[in-house]
Parts: C-alpha cells; sequence; structure tokens
C-alpha cells in the first residue's frame, strides 16, 4: 500500500475539526442570539413606558444582564471562528516550512554532486587558476 501521511491527516483533520466546532457553535448559538435580540427590544420597549424608578432599575438590570448574555454568545461564535483561521495558518505555516527544509536538503544534495563531479572532471596535476 501506500504510505499514508500520518501528519498530513492529521493537520488537514484539525482544520476540520474547528470548522465543524465553528458551524456547531455557530448553528447553536444563532437561535438564542435571534431570542435574546428579540427580548432586548422588548425589554427597552419595556424601559421606555417604564413609569416607576423601581421599574426603571429592575428593567434597566435585565437590559444589562440580556446585553452581556449576547456579547458572551457572540464572543463564543468569533472564538470558534478564530480557532478556525488559526488552525489554517498553523497548517500554511507548517507546509512553508516543510517546504523551505525541502529547498535546502535539495540545494545541499546539488552542492555535494556538483563537488563530486568537479573532483571527477579535474585533471589531477593541473594547479587551479
Amino acid at each position: 500500500g501506500v504510505p499514508r501521511h500520518e501528519e498530513l491527516y492529521r493537520k488537514y483533520g484539525a482544520v476540520e475539526d474547528t470548522e465543524a466546532n465553528y458551524r456547531t457553535v455557530h448553528e447553536e448559538s444563532a437561535d438564542r442570539i435571534k431570542a435574546l435580540k428579540e427580548n432586548i427590544a422588548d425589554t427597552t420597549s419595556a424601559l421606555q413606558s417604564a413609569t416607576t424608578d423601581a421599574e426603571v432599575q429592575k428593567l434597566q438590570g435585565t437590559l444589562a444582564s440580556q446585553n452581556a448574555q449576547l456579547a458572551a454568545l457572540q464572543g463564543e461564535v468569533e472564538n470558534a471562528a478564530l480557532q478556525v483561521l488559526v488552525q489554517d495558518a498553523l497548517n500554511r505555516n507548517n507546509a512553508e516550512k516543510q517546504e523551505e527544509a525541502r529547498r535546502e536538503k535539495n540545494a545541499a544534495e546539488w552542492g555535494v554532486i556538483n563537488k563530486d563531479l568537479d573532483r571527477m572532471l579535474t585533471i589531477p596535476g593541473r594547479d587551479a587558476r
């Protein structure tokens, strides 16, 4: 069989995993975010028609809590998206490092071949000018 490059598959798998995680977080959060935005709109309306200080304070507390929940949810989605980008950047960087190492190895091997050729093609007893 053809040898599988486990390292390569692991890297692609890591991007796929972080991408799948992002999709899950995004889907699970979407409905909650929509509901929270509706609740915030309702609370804001109630706040505008509030008549007592106690009512205003209570609704301001509710609104602050709803906004904090919304920010936390949106943060989770952003975080999951960033994980995909970071994993992809790591993979690209790793691929570039491996390519550079391959080029250096090829260059070094070519240098050895050229030295051997020079030795074989040099006429003994002649000074290099």
